[in-house]
C-alpha cells in the first residue's frame, strides 16, 4: 500500500470515528428527550456508551461488505473503545467488555432477514434493561423479555436520524477520496480543509472553550494572587468555574431554549478541564453508583443557584474562593459579562445547533 493510500485511509478512518462519536451524542439527546426516567436509573454515561455501540454497529451492518472502505468502518468502530475510555469516568474494563459484547450482538444482524428491525429491536431491549436498573456491563439479551414500547419508538427514531447522516457521511468520504486522488500533489497543504465538516466543527468547538478558559485564567492570575486563594481550587480550576458562570449567563440571554441535558453535557465537558477530584466512597456491594467529581458537582450547584438567584451569588462565591475583596467584585463581574458575550459568539452557537 502506498504512503498516499495509507494517509487517505488514516484520514478517512479518523473522520468515520469522529462521526460515530458525534452520532452517539445526538442519539443520547433523543433518548434523554423521550425517556427521562432512563437517565435516573442508568446515568448519562452508560446511555452514551450504548448509543455509540448502536450507531457505529448500525452503520457497519448497513454498509455493503464489498465496499472498498468496509474495513475502515469496522476499524473506526473498534478504535472508539479507546476514545470513549479516555473520556469516560466509567471503569475501562467494563467499557471494553460492554462494547465488544454489543458489537457481537449487533453484528448478528447479518443473519437476519430484516437487518434494520433486528438492530432496532436489540437497541430497544438493551435500553429496556438499563431502564430496569441492570448494570451496562452485565446485560445479557434474553429474547423472551419484551422491549419497552416507548423505547422501541425511540430506537426507530434513532434509525431515522442515523440514515440521512450515513448518506451524508458516505457522500463526504467519497468526495474527499476523489479530491485527494486528483489533487494530492498540488493541494497537500489543503488537506485539513477536506476533513469531514463535523470533525472540523467539533475541534473548533473545543478550541474555543479552551481559549475562553485561558482568557479567564490570564485575567484571574493578573487580578488575584495564588497565595490569597481560599480552599482546594487552583486559579486554573477557578477559571473553568468562571467560564461556566459566564456560559450560564449567555445561555439565559441568548439561548434560553437550550435543553438542560445539553447544558449538563457542557458542564461534563468543562469538568475534564479540571483535576476531576472523585469522592473517596465505596458503593454498596452489587450496586452500580455513578459519581461526579467535586469540580463537576460545584458547577452543577452553580447552575441551580443561577436559575434561582441569578449571577450575583456565583460572582461572590468565586470572589470568596479567590480571596478577593469588595473592590474586586465589579472587575470580576465585568469579566464574566465579557466572557458571556464571547461565548455567545463562539462555542455556544455550535452547542445550540448540535442539541
Amino acid at each position: 500500500m502506498s504512503l498516499r493510500k495509507q494517509s487517505i485511509d488514516a484520514s478517512t478512518e479518523s473522520a468515520i470515528k469522529s462521526s460515530y462519536l458525534l452520532l452517539a451524542a445526538e442519539l443520547f439527546y433523543i433518548v434523554a428527550k423521550n425517556d427521562s426516567h432512563l437517565l435516573v436509573t442508568s446515568g448519562e454515561e452508560p446511555i452514551v456508551l450504548e448509543c455509540l455501540a448502536f450507531a457505529s454497529s448500525f452503520i457497519c451492518n448497513i454498509i455493503n461488505p464489498e465496499s472498498e472502505n468496509y474495513e475502515l468502518y469496522l476499524d473506526a468502530r473498534q478504535s472508539t473503545i479507546e476514545s470513549i475510555s479516555l473520556m469516560s469516568l466509567l471503569d475501562n474494563e467494563d467499557i471494553e467488555n460492554a462494547l465488544l459484547s454489543r458489537f457481537d450482538i449487533y453484528d448478528k444482524a447479518s443473519d437476519s432477514t430484516d437487518r434494520e428491525e433486528y438492530l432496532s429491536d436489540t437497541f430497544a431491549r438493551v435500553l429496556t434493561y438499563l431502564r430496569a436498573g441492570e448494570h451496562f456491563s452485565r446485560i445479557k439479551i434474553r429474547y423472551e423479555d419484551p422491549a419497552n414500547l416507548g423505547l422501541r419508538l425511540t430506537a426507530q427514531e434513532s434509525i431515522s436520524h442515523i440514515i440521512p447522516k450515513l448518506k451524508e457521511m458516505i457522500r463526504l468520504i467519497v468526495k474527499r477520496e476523489l479530491d485527494e486522488e486528483e489533487e494530492f500533489e498540488d493541494d497537500l497543504e489543503d488537506t485539513d480543509e477536506e476533513l469531514d465538516d463535523i470533525e472540523i466543527k467539533a475541534n473548533k468547538y473545543h478550541e474555543q472553550i479552551d481559549a475562553q478558559i485561558e482568557s479567564s485564567h490570564e485575567f484571574l492570575r493578573n487580578r488575584f494572587k495564588e497565595t490569597n486563594i481560599n480552599g482546594q481550587y487552583s486559579v486554573k480550576t477557578l477559571s473553568v468555574f468562571t467560564v461556566h458562570a459566564a456560559t450560564l449567563l449567555a445561555v439565559e440571554r441568548e439561548f434560553p431554549a437550550l435543553h438542560r441535558t445539553t447544558l449538563n453535557g457542557f458542564t461534563r465537558t468543562l469538568s475534564f478541564r479540571t483535576p476531576n477530584t472523585m469522592p473517596n466512597i465505596t458503593p454498596p456491594s452489587g450496586t452500580f453508583v455513578s459519581y461526579c467529581s467535586a469540580e463537576e458537582s460545584l458547577m452543577h450547584k452553580q447552575t441551580e443557584v443561577f436559575e434561582q438567584h441569578g449571577i450575583e451569588p456565583l460572582v461572590r462565591n468565586l470572589l470568596r474562593h479567590l480571596g478577593g475583596t469588595e473592590s474586586d467584585y465589579k472587575p470580576l463581574s465585568d469579566h464574566i459579562e465579557l466572557a458571556g458575550r464571547q461565548a455567545s459568539r463562539t462555542y455556544l452557537p455550535f452547542l445550540a445547533r448540535e442539541a
